[in-house]
């Protein structure tokens, strides 16, 4: 059960009700499954119900402790729907791929996610992507990750892609791919340094005063961060940072939305 409530739009409850089992082929393969009833949310947004029947069948193969991969295939409210995951575990190595299909509403993206005092306002996968809204939207996303740990260094890569489909005619989906790179060292025993780097390509359709006219919107971000961490106590670490932003846009009128930005600094963080 999901509620959403909204000061200045109409609320959001969506409503959830299944079984799930799974029974063993194999040593390593198992046929999964699940079935029940859901609200359908292409009929309204606002009432809740379990009025829309969903099921999905797959295959979970684990070979190993270290490998798992799943793969499903269903119906729901909103037409066919996929679902398939990878993971695999190595020495040093990790590696994760994902692929989801669930109705979502931007409130749910900004509470269940960390917060982090200091850091910049959400704008990235996980975070929060499109415009805030009440809206409701089928979210279709894609991710893979991978991971390598050593003694004193991590890296990490991320490729991602994320498609809004929204529910409602008033809004226009909205789709988001790119990548994220992230280099972290011990420097001491003390003090960690960062890097990271974003590239977003973010497009969407924007509604004109025409009928049934739309402009084609298109946002490339690329970000850099360098974070310094030094941890002074158990309970109390400093943080310093300084970062650079840059945007190329443009739409099909030939508008653009160019700009850069710069920032630096600094924060305490105190855990009681």
């Amino acid at each position: 059960w999901q509620d959403s409530e909204f000061e200045n739009a109409l609320p959001y409850r969506y409503e959830r009700a299944g079984f799930e089992a799974g029974y063993d082929l194999g040593r390593t393969l198992t046929l999964v499954g699940d079935v029940g009833v859901e609200s359908d949310l292409d009929a309204s947004t606002t009432e809740g119900g379990l009025d829309s029947n969903f099921w999905s069948a797959g295959l979970r193969w684990r070979p190993s402790e270290r490998t798992t991969a799943e793969g499903r295939v269903g119906e729901r409210f909103f037409g066919d729907s996929w679902m398939a995951s990878i993971e695999h575990r190595a020495r040093i190595l990790t590696f994760s791929a994902s692929y989801s299909e669930e109705p979502r509403v931007e409130t749910q993206i900004l509470s269940l996610g960390e917060f982090d005092p200091g850091d910049l306002p959400p704008a990235f996968p996980g975070q929060g992507v499109g415009r805030f809204n009440s809206r409701p939207f089928v979210a279709r996303d894609a991710r893979a990750v991978a991971r390598a740990e050593g003694a004193r260094t991590t890296l990490s890569l991320e490729l991602f892609s994320n498609e809004r489909d929204y529910l409602d005619l008033l809004s226009q989906d909205e789709t988001t791919a790119g990548a994220r790179f992230v280099a972290s060292r011990d420097l001491a025993s003390n003090l960690v340094g960062q890097f990271e780097l974003w590239y977003t390509d973010y497009e969407r359709a924007v509604s004109t005063t025409l009928p049934n006219v739309e402009v084609l919107s298109n946002d490339r971000d690329t970000q850099v961060i360098l974070r310094f961490t030094r941890t002074t106590s158990p309970r109390l670490a400093f943080i310093g940072e300084a970062g650079y932003l840059t945007r190329d846009g443009e739409d099909d009128l030939g508008g653009t939305t160019d700009y850069d930005g710069y920032w630096v600094g600094l924060r305490a963080r105190w855990t009681p």
